[in-house]
């Protein structure tokens, strides 16, 4: 009789619990966030130069906005949103070689930069009801404006100095993956999150001109590739109903 009690009792906690997780979480949420971002944007190569690879990065404030819905389970979450965060983190690195003696040395000069202006995110997560708090993990798919520039100046006692300046300008498809913690006030939902955002390699034309004292301004084209990601820590509120 006694393990009988035992066990209907443990189904009933099971019961309110499961219960509790769905009248708790279920529903939809509009809200805003706001935290820092580390983007870092690795270049591929260096053409012409003698340089090792050039890796900027940059931290940047960020604010965005963010909705979606939830659906209770039995002792889980799951739920889609949307987000975009807006940032202003310009990547950005130098690194000079000088090679030869003086005065027949020859200096070569490398500039690269990546800008990143938002990141725009579609995500789904699941996450374990404890009470008032969520703690869940997410995964999706996001978009970023970047505009990256490239520079190369060499300086020569013959010829005088040249320089290369390239510039393009792109929307990066990365994926999202992150980790972060809610809790209810009534209505009110805080978080803290952390967002890593893997944007992969890749080429982009870069167009410019080469500019030289016996040629004037040529137009020209090179494809080139960075390496871009973004690591976010935000803290958010929002209001569920």
């Amino acid at each position: 009789m006694m393990r009988v009690s035992i066990i209907v009792v443990a189904g009933l906690a099971l019961a309110l619990s499961a219960s509790g997780a769905q009248a708790g979480w279920s529903g939809c949420r509009i809200g805003v966030q706001g935290g820092v971002v580390d983007a870092a944007a690795s270049l591929t190569k260096n053409p012409g130069s003698v340089q090792a690879l050039l890796k900027p990065k940059a931290a940047s404030v960020t604010g965005g906005v963010e909705a979606g819905c939830d659906f209770g389970l039995p002792l889980m979450v799951v739920g889609f949103g949307a987000s975009y965060d807006f940032m202003n983190a310009t990547q950005r690195k130098s690194s000079t070689v000088a090679t030869g003696v003086a005065p027949f040395q020859t200096t070569r000069s490398v500039t690269v930069d990546s800008h990143s202006r938002g990141i725009a995110a579609l995500s789904g997560r699941a996450g374990f009801d404890i009470g008032p708090i969520l703690l869940f993990g997410r995964v999706g798919f996001a978009m970023a404006p970047q505009t990256s520039h490239y520079n190369l100046t060499i300086a020569t006692p013959f010829t005088g100095t040249t320089s290369t300046d390239l510039a393009a300008s792109q929307w990066r498809a990365g994926l999202l993956l992150g980790l972060g913690a809610e809790m209810q006030l009534g209505a009110t939902v805080v978080k803290l999150e952390y967002d890593y955002y893997e944007f992969g390699t890749r080429n982009a034309l870069m167009k410019g001109f080469y500019n030289a004292p016996m040629f004037g301004k040529l137009p020209v084209s090179l494809p080139m590739g960075n390496k871009f990601t973004v690591g976010a820590l935000r803290a958010g509120v929002a209001y569920r109903f």
